[in-house]
């Protein structure tokens, strides 16, 4: 199964349609390694700014107005080039949007279980890069997560999402829940995060 720059896409799907001024015309498939070309996301832009952030009080999630804002600077976006990278090495399925040669959106799905019982598969990451958002690619990107956790045995998709009130809004409108079980290295590795889940026996 190769992506965009190899010669097949197993799971291959095109998206239509205008917005902001913008024709669209994308396609969004698996990623391979050989995708992972030097300077990949030297265009892209993680931009995301908010004044509502979900944070949690007494074991449940409240929603507070706090300043929120991130971005990636040229070392970042080397960092998540490598790190894509070894995802992929490591047995992760990963999941792109192409505008033409340039990287749109994407996600990856880790392939270890987590939770007491094994029931999650962690959706590591999904970005859709700011010039490109509002084309349905984050809907497309996480079904096809959904998809592959499924098919690989998952009960459940586990999200530690940004707190920041539009993406976790995102979550909510793909059906996904506050997480019944908070995973520990996950609350310990970004501490911020807010964890969702969403049952895969909703995927169809």
């Amino acid at each position: 199964m190769a992506g965009i720059f190899g010669h097949r896409a197993g799971k291959t799907g095109r998206v239509r349609g205008g917005g902001r001024g913008m024709s669209a015309d994308f396609t969004i498939c698996p990623m391979s390694l050989r995708d992972c070309r030097r300077g990949l996301f030297r265009r892209f832009i993680r931009h995301s700014e908010d004044m509502q952030v979900w944070k949690y009080a007494s074991g449940a999630g409240i929603l507070v107005e706090e300043a929120f804002l991130r971005d990636w600077d040229r070392a970042k976006r080397r960092r998540m080039e490598e790190s894509l990278r070894q995802n992929l090495r490591q047995g992760s399925a990963a999941f792109a949007a192409w505008k033409g040669r340039r990287l749109a959106g994407y996600c990856i799905l880790k392939p270890q279980p987590l939770g007491s019982r094994g029931q999650y598969l962690l959706l590591h990451c999904l970005q859709i890069s700011k010039q490109y958002r509002g084309f349905g690619l984050g809907k497309r990107l996480f079904r096809l997560a959904c998809g592959e956790a499924r098919a690989r045995g998952a009960e459940k998709l586990c999200i530690s999402s940004s707190p920041s009130a539009d993406t976790v809004a995102f979550y909510r409108r793909m059906g996904c829940t506050e997480a019944a079980e908070r995973i520990p290295s996950l609350l310990e590795a970004e501490p911020e995060d807010y964890q969702m889940e969403f049952d895969l026996l909703d995927v169809h």
